[in-house]
């Protein structure tokens, strides 16, 4: 089974402030361990995230932060959006992400192949439509994953796309 994408769509994005989880991951992992991870970061959140005011509708956002070159570490922040700094109990830390211009892609495998989806984008598919990615300059995120109300937790199916700040 091999990952086939769409043209990707250009499209505006934020600003938004997202409440959630940040944690570091080590990249000389297993990828099934790092996923693991990231998994029980999400899991976390949603212990603590009962009560957080979210705005509809309700999407879930895991974003990737850019790294430094040769970094054997990654910072993943997972969250939902909020009305405001204010909005962010002091369990959670905030994320506010700027106006972007993200190319969206749609994700329609398991989550647990997100990696291979992103390298993908980035390696192959952003190159061959001349898109050139947006750099911590101008956005924390190297990339963002939007869960929709499609999304279901318990099988890890549908509605996640994959979102590329770029440069315009």
């Amino acid at each position: 089974m091999g990952i086939s994408f769409a043209p990707p769509r250009l499209e505006p994005f934020g600003p938004v402030v997202l409440a959630g989880l940040q944690r570091s991951h080590r990249v000389d992992r297993d990828r099934k361990e790092i996923g693991l991870d990231i998994s029980a970061q999400w899991h976390a959140l949603a212990a603590v995230a009962g009560s957080l005011p979210v705005l509809p509708p309700r999407l879930g956002y895991g974003v990737a932060l850019h790294t430094p070159e040769g970094a054997n570490r990654f910072d993943y922040f997972c969250g939902f959006p909020v009305d405001g700094l204010i909005y962010v109990p002091a369990e959670l830390v905030a994320l506010a992400l700027p106006r972007l211009t993200v190319a969206v892609f749609e994700h329609h495998e398991h989550v647990s192949l997100l990696h291979s989806t992103t390298e993908l984008i980035f390696a192959t598919v952003l190159p061959m439509a001349e898109i050139e990615p947006a750099d911590e300059d101008t956005c924390p995120a190297a990339f963002i994953q939007r869960y929709t109300e499609r999304f279901d937790p318990a099988t890890g199916l549908g509605g996640v796309e994959v979102l590329v700040p770029v440069k315009v």
